[in-house]
């Protein structure tokens, strides 16, 4: 057995020369986990490029003529072209949050008993935006 350049070899020296493969002093093959790593690594990548949903998220604040809050307001959000719709409730601070919204032009209505119903059309939203805060005013 010949030892050529931190190798070890139970061939002549040119063939173990000539060979590829890499060994440690114990005789064991190194960079024996190189498929590991690669399989680590590819799982890493796939989840850091795992794909991000479309979405856009439309927010408000419903208040009434005076500007007084109004929380437990009914909002419904519907897409116009899809006829899909949203229905959420105002919290206490009269804030309202529809978010992963597909992309499009949305209304926005209001309503609560004692108020007269507000309406607004055409609200546009895009990828990644985030609506500027609709506020209502009844």
């Amino acid at each position: 057995m010949s030892n050529y350049m931190g190798t070890s070899c139970t061939t002549p020296k040119s063939e173990c020369a000539n060979s590829s493969r890499s060994y440690g002093e114990n005789g064991a093959k190194k960079g024996g986990n190189f498929g590991l790593k690669v399989l680590a690594l590819s799982l890493f990548l796939s989840f850091a490029a795992w794909p991000q949903t479309p979405t856009g998220e439309i927010v408000g604040t419903v208040a009434d003529q005076t500007g007084a809050i109004v929380g437990g307001a009914t909002v419904k959000i519907a897409n116009a072209a899809t006829g899909v719709s949203r229905s959420l409730t105002t919290n206490a601070s009269g804030v309202y949050d529809a978010s992963a919204l597909t992309p499009g032009t949305y209304s926005v209505r209001v309503t609560m008993t004692g108020f007269t119903s507000s309406l607004r059309s055409n609200v546009e939203l895009g990828v990644g935006q985030v609506n500027p805060r609709i506020s209502r005013y009844r």
